[in-house]
């Protein structure tokens, strides 16, 4: 490595980065891209401004700095970006050079059935929390309706334009459902909390909750687009709430196949990406649960 891509190195300082969060990981970021001795500027700047801005979400995200720069982390980070299919592949690849001592080179493949992760508990809130306070009361109740259907119903795009307030049935005696119409009809229940908040949009809506089946193929993104006072939090996406929503049902040891039957989907091979974010909603200390889940999971009858 020349002296002129050292120093231009050691001065590089990224654009669209928190400044605290680029402090706390400038040096490790440095001291990685100096460790596979980039032969020009132009190569150095292709691996600081990926790494910066991955590094600043782990940091964000609370991962440990020996953890940053890991298989797991560049697959979460490259999962969680927006853009095409290329372009994450192309993210992922130049991530994967500043991995020390790679455990595999096979590379994943990146396309559109990858499962998006889970939004952390915070980030939930956050959202939600935005969601309320949007200038226009229509569209507070769309997004309340959408987080509420998606993150506590697991309801996709698709199953969002086939919700009315007709849909959502309020049991005083049980669980709020959600009976989903369309290509993949279901009946499901509503994680508690959601529940309420389902329930008092469909009492002030006539119709559709979010957007109707003829609205336009881009009437959910122009919905969950540029809302105001969100430049702090993650972008909304329909994909990643369902992805918090099976999350949440798997920390809390729904079974594989009743999980699949709600959510809609054939296989469990959906679920297996999120197993590394059960965790971000499990009780921190449920060894006790588990044992006793493990234990009465089946009891054969001769014995």
């Amino acid at each position: 490595m020349t002296p002129e891509v050292a120093r231009h190195i050691d001065a590089y300082t990224p654009r669209r980065v928190n400044a605290e969060a680029w402090e706390a990981v400038a040096d490790l970021v440095r001291d990685r891209v100096r460790a596979v001795q980039p032969t020009s500027k132009e190569m150095s700047l292709r691996l600081l401004t990926p790494a910066a801005h991955m590094a600043a979400w782990a940091h964000c995200q609370g991962i440990p700095h020996e953890a940053v720069f890991s298989e797991e982390t560049v697959e979460r980070y490259v999962r969680q970006m927006d853009g095409t299919d290329g372009s994450r592949a192309t993210m992922r690849c130049r991530l994967r050079r500043l991995v020390p001592d790679k455990a595999s080179d096979r590379i994943r493949e990146i396309n559109r059935r990858s499962v998006r992760p889970p939004y952390t508990p915070s980030e939930l809130a956050g959202l939600w929390r935005l969601a309320c306070n949007q200038p226009s009361e229509l569209r507070r109740n769309r997004l309340r309706a959408l987080i509420a259907l998606s993150a506590g119903a697991g309801c996709s795009s698709t199953d969002l334009r086939h919700v009315t307030n007709a849909s959502v049935v309020d049991d005083p005696e049980g669980p709020t459902w959600v009976e989903i119409g369309g290509p993949n009809p279901r009946r499901v229940p509503v994680l508690a909390g959601f529940d309420k908040e389902l329930v008092d949009v469909a009492k002030k809506v006539d119709g559709p909750l979010v957007v109707a089946p003829e609205d336009g193929k881009n009437a959910i993104s122009a919905l969950t687009r540029n809302l105001a006072g969100g430049e702090d939090l993650p972008p909304l996406h329909v994909s990643r709430l369902r992805s918090t929503w099976m999350a949440c049902l798997m920390a809390a040891w729904v079974p594989l196949s009743e999980i699949t039957r709600l959510a809609g989907v054939k296989t469990i091979k959906v679920l297996e990406d999120l197993l590394p974010y059960c965790k971000d909603f499990a009780p921190e200390a449920d060894t006790d649960h588990a044992a006793e889940a493990v234990r009465n999971a089946w009891r054969p009858k001769w014995l």
